[in-house]
């Protein structure tokens, strides 16, 4: 009975003609207005998309005028006529925290492959393994999908000379694939691999060997900086072979960096375990021998002298 009443109190109102023509004018204004963000955006959002909350309110306004005539027809269905998207600032967050907890340098966690500087370098021949340098790890970082597919999908990066880019240009690499392929990375120095797993070996720790270890071989991408400079040879070659070892198998990517080519890695692990893998694994790319580890602090005095002596406005 009262849903007859209210059906009839309807119909009694469409055939009002002030409500009808008030009806007809919202259609018309709602079908001109299309989709529309409702989310007024502000500096909260690293895009200034969305109020900071990461969530963009969206409505179809074509859609929810045809809705005001004809409300069955989407019934159950308002995601059609109002939405919610994720914005890119969560994504940007994603990232960061990706990159935070990779264990990549602070200084080098917003590194790009297309920043690696070429100029730095004065020698004409260290400009030249520099440019090689950077366009492979362009190419990688783009072509990473199509690499896997090879058994040998890892980087060797080295150069005899402390401050050549390696680590840089590794970290570059590592930001790329975390922003454009999702891969988680895991970056460590070699000579913490060994006090990691000796920290499993105490009383109160709460992680076993197995558990350390396991870590750095499920990581999609592991980055392995300065192989060859501990002095710890046999347990450290032992711990990085089974880890290797693991990850050959699997065809999982491991980068590495050091000071020493492939070949010579058999002199600082004798047995000879790590250079096998390495081989197995890894294409071997040349750095400038040349280090601006130096030119870069004489960069930053000059800014900081800048910002010190330099006339200030206002002040």
């Amino acid at each position: 009975m009262e849903a007859f009443q209210d059906n009839k109190a309807l119909q009694e109102l469409m055939q009002r003609s002030d409500f009808v023509n008030r009806l007809n004018a919202s259609k018309t204004s709602y079908s001109q207005m299309g989709i529309q963000l409702q989310t007024v955006p502000n500096e909260k959002c690293a895009f200034a998309e969305c109020d900071g909350s990461g969530v963009l309110h969206y409505i179809n306004w074509t859609k929810k005028a045809d809705a005001i005539e004809n409300p069955t027809k989407y019934y159950m269905k308002d995601h059609e006529i109002e939405w919610t998207e994720k914005c890119k600032c969560v994504n940007q967050s994603e990232f960061e925290r990706k990159v935070t907890s990779s264990g990549i340098p602070g200084k080098y966690s917003k590194a790009k492959v297309h920043g690696f500087g070429i100029d730095c370098y004065k020698k004409s021949e260290s400009q030249t393994a520099a440019r090689i340098a950077k366009q492979m790890a362009i190419n990688y970082v783009e072509k990473y999908k199509e690499l896997l597919s090879f058994k040998k999908n890892g980087l060797y990066l080295y150069s005899t000379t402390k401050g050549s880019g390696k680590t840089r240009l590794a970290s570059s690499i590592a930001n790329g694939l975390i922003k454009l392929h999702k891969q988680s990375v895991l970056f460590l120095k070699a000579t913490d691999i060994s006090p990691q797993v000796r920290k499993t070996y105490k009383k109160d720790s709460e992680s076993t060997e197995e558990d350390v270890l396991r870590a750095f071989r499920n990581v999609d991408v592991l980055i392995i900086d300065d192989l060859a400079v501990s002095t710890e040879k046999d347990f450290t070659e032992d711990l990085i072979g089974r880890i290797l070892d693991h990850r050959m198998d699997k065809g999982a990517v491991t980068i590495i960096t050091s000071n020493k080519t492939i070949d010579e890695l058999k002199e600082h692990f004798p047995k000879g375990i790590i250079a096998s893998r390495v081989k197995k694994m890894c294409y071997e790319v040349l750095m400038p021998e040349e280090s601006v580890r130096d030119e870069e602090a004489e960069q930053e005095n000059r800014e900081f002298e800048n910002l010190l002596f330099g006339k200030s406005e206002g002040a």
